[in-house]
């Protein structure tokens, strides 16, 4: 007679529990899913739950200030699969996952949670397009469609997953002044668009309950124009920045760059930028966007002192 072999389930350690018990948490006071699942969750689950593990840690009453400097350490040994170490953007965004985590957990134990320091690296600098560009841009675009979104994704910074969601009763006006009413990220907003593309945009509508941007071609299930997605803004980007031989990686957010980029060198105030844009903060304003280079100092500084003779 054959024994039965009884399989049994390894338990889950402490600090995976521990984790996703900080993660629900998270979400509970309102953080982003898309936070949760991209940024501190990979972080605690992908990378600091397998390193304690491999370090024998089972639970977050075991690391301490010198746990988090080894593991602070071996991140920065740490190569991708090309080779390349991991960058310090990478570094800094486990790192501060990690303390995140740490204090959570000492606020619901009535202890002195373990950090360790952290230097924000640099921002990143980002492409940008000048206006004759998104002129250029603009005038080889094959539809009216994409015609409008170029100028609008240039005049107002909107974010692509913000364009598709556009309905034909967003476009609002008040008195001489023409909105479109934004549902992003960081809540609603009206951005300010000029009196030509408010005209524009409302040709596109198909009444309030549609969306203003639709597929270019009808659905063979449904023979209707199905809402655009925001793969399809990119590409129609993509193929437009190829057509008058720009980099081929041309993507909307250049687009939201360059209009932050225009409205700084503009003399626009960090408020007035993150109004028209929604930025989360001026703080993420100046970090990002007012790198100006040497070459915008000096063509401002000649311009103002022309200004003077």
């Amino acid at each position: 007679m054959t024994a039965k072999v009884r399989v049994v389930k390894a338990q889950r350690s402490d600090l995976a529990g521990e984790i996703e018990d900080y993660l629900r948490a998270c979400r509970a006071r309102g953080v982003r899913p898309a936070t949760i699942r991209d940024s501190y969750g990979y972080s605690l689950r992908g990378v600091l739950l397998p390193w304690c593990q491999s370090e024998g840690i089972l639970s977050a009453a075991g690391i301490d200030t010198r746990t988090l400097e080894r593991f602070a350490g071996e991140l920065r040994d740490r190569v991708t699969r090309e080779g390349n170490p991991l960058s310090a953007a990478t570094v800094w965004t486990y790192l501060k996952a990690a303390n995140l985590f740490l204090k959570w957990y000492a606020s619901e134990h009535d202890a002195t949670a373990p950090k360790i320091r952290l230097h924000q690296p640099a921002g990143k600098k980002v492409d940008t397009l000048d206006r004759d560009q998104i002129r250029d841009l603009e005038r080889a675009a094959p539809t009216e469609r994409d015609r409008v979104i170029v100028r609008l994704l240039a005049d107002t910074g909107i974010r692509p997953g913000e364009l598709i969601s556009i309905s034909g009763g967003d476009l609002r006006r008040s008195g001489n002044r023409h909105y479109v009413r934004v549902h992003g990220k960081t809540g609603e907003r009206d951005a300010p668009v000029s009196t030509a593309l408010f005209g524009r945009l409302r040709s596109l509508s198909r009444g309030d309950d549609e969306p203003v941007f639709v597929s270019l071609r009808k659905d063979r299930r449904t023979g209707r124009h199905e809402p655009l997605k925001v793969n399809g803004v990119r590409q129609a980007i993509r193929d437009l920045g190829i057509n008058v031989g720009l980099p081929s990686n041309l993507n909307p957010y250049v687009f939201r760059h360059s209009c932050c980029r225009w409205l700084l060198l503009s003399g626009q105030s960090t408020v007035v930028v993150e109004a028209i844009m929604g930025h989360g903060s001026a703080e993420m304003i100046r970090k990002h966007y007012a790198n100006i280079g040497v070459d915008d100092a000096h063509d401002r500084l000649m311009t103002l002192l022309r200004s003077e003779r």
